[in-house]
């Protein structure tokens, strides 16, 4: 009887260990992945102040609401037709499907004029109604304070560019 109290108890002592083993493991990688995204979230901070709207005549207006600057500011706009044709516009007299903009200081905005089309510009874009089914895709490519390229489409949060 004593031989099968050792082995049961040794059984049970493995049990524990590879068990204690296992939590520890699992703790240590949902550790890792909860640093990994608030160190993800601290990254985007800057980049997720970075907004569009309507400025004053109906200009697209790019404002920094960080403290720090953004080092270079990439912006395009297109029209999304309902058919799933998509029309690139020309922002701040451009042919160009993106506007290359200087250093954005903090607390800083820029208004850019955008055109219908690209061989027309001057028009405004935001003052004209669009047809039904039509949308407006803003996106913006920043380069942070920190040296880190980020995308971000209308309001969606950054996607970081590698």
């Amino acid at each position: 009887m004593t031989d099968w109290w050792a082995a049961g108890t040794g059984i049970a002592s493995a049990a524990a260990t590879i068990s204690a083993t296992g939590l520890a493991l699992w703790v240590a990688v949902r550790d890792g992945r909860l640093r990994d995204a608030e160190r993800r979230d601290q990254e985007a901070a800057q980049a997720r102040l970075v907004t569009r709207s309507r400025g004053p005549n109906d200009r697209l207006r790019i404002t920094n609401h960080s403290a720090l600057p953004i080092m270079r500011l990439n912006v395009r706009a297109e029209v999304h037709e309902a058919d799933g044709a998509v029309r690139h516009l020309a922002i701040h007299s451009r042919r160009h499907q993106w506007w290359h903009g200087p250093v954005l200081a903090g607390g800083a905005s820029v208004d850019l004029p955008v055109s219908h089309r690209m061989d027309q510009p001057g028009s405004t874009l935001i003052a004209s109604p669009l047809k039904t089914g039509e949308t407006i895709t803003v996106t913006m490519q920043v380069l942070d304070a920190q040296g880190l390229w980020w995308e971000r489409e209308n309001d969606h949060p950054p996607v970081r560019l590698l």
